[in-house]
């Protein structure tokens, strides 16, 4: 599955089946009107890493894709979706990250980044109650578990 375009994304009927793979997918849908919230549904967001066995080509594919999405789709409100998407599965499969020395320093770079702009991740957590101060607590994770 590969989009070319906000509006394609938005547009093709698979786009549903990545809410079967990234459950917190169902947050775009919702934000872009393609889905109804339910309130009685919860989300979660891995906060804490969980560190095992990983597939690295379905990994790194998974994250390539991610990221090519996270390019395509338009408005911070989106593109905030996709990062938590994103590094949900990284701390998902937090070994992956331990073995990947520039992964790690990416990674670490990228929060610092988000951490200047975090009130639209913290729209995003608190209208869905996924937590709060996300950028912070991975960050947090990253210093205590990595030595740069």
């Amino acid at each position: 599955m590969c989009f070319d375009s906000h509006s394609h994304l938005i547009e093709n009927t698979d786009v549903n089946l990545l809410s079967k793979k990234y459950s917190l997918f169902d947050l775009f849908l919702i934000e872009n009107n393609l889905m109804i919230r339910y309130l009685e549904t919860n989300y979660s967001i891995q906060t804490e890493p969980i560190k095992n066995n990983y597939y690295k080509g379905k990994l790194v594919y998974e994250i390539k894709f991610l990221l090519h999405t996270c390019k395509i789709v338009t408005g911070k409100i989106n593109k905030a979706i996709i990062s938590l998407i994103i590094y949900d599965l990284i701390f998902k499969n937090f070994n992956f990250c331990l073995d990947h020395n520039n992964l790690r320093i990416t990674i670490k770079d990228k929060l610092k980044e988000y951490d200047d702009e975090k009130d639209c991740f913290n729209h995003i957590t608190n209208k869905y109650n996924l937590g709060t101060d996300i950028i912070s607590k991975w960050l947090n994770v990253l210093n205590n578990e990595i030595v740069d």
